[in-house]
């Protein structure tokens, strides 16, 4: 299924962007390494997720192979599940591989976002800001939207 979506400001802790993260660096750069270790090499994305508006759907879940169940990625926190989705982003006539990230929210510690937002990982796309659309590309057999 292919969305035209908008690029939302998000919480920026997954960047390490915001003033107010309980973390020494940005979520996804502490991430990297576990997810690593099990098999989800990560190096050639961006440290940060774009955060984007789906409405008028829903985001429920990710159904997906790759999946990381009690991730202790923390020394100070609980551990997490998190699960991925190959997804596309199209942008400026060009295509990006990239994935949708999804923190379980049952085991997130903070910064929940709202069923109409999805988040997701990709290499470092030039010119890209908030409020810009993209199209993305997803896979609605792991990626449960509601409408």
């Amino acid at each position: 299924m292919k969305l035209k979506v908008p690029i939302i400001k998000g919480y920026q802790v997954a960047s390490g962007l915001s003033k107010n993260s309980p973390y020494e660096k940005g979520t996804i750069e502490l991430q990297k390494p576990f997810f690593k270790k099990l098999g989800l090499n990560l190096e050639d994305y961006y440290n940060g997720t774009l955060n984007v508006d789906i409405s008028p759907y829903k985001f429920n879940c990710v159904k997906s192979n790759l999946i990381f169940k009690n991730l202790k990625w923390h020394n100070n926190f609980s551990a997490e599940t998190f699960s991925f989705s190959r997804c596309k982003i199209f942008f400026n006539n060009k295509s990006f591989n990239a994935l949708v990230y999804y923190p379980h929210k049952e085991t997130k510690i903070r910064h929940t976002h709202k069923d109409t937002t999805i988040e997701i990982i990709s290499s470092f796309i030039n010119n890209l800001d908030y409020g810009d659309i993209i199209e993305i590309e997803l896979n609605t057999k792991e990626v449960v939207l509601i409408q």
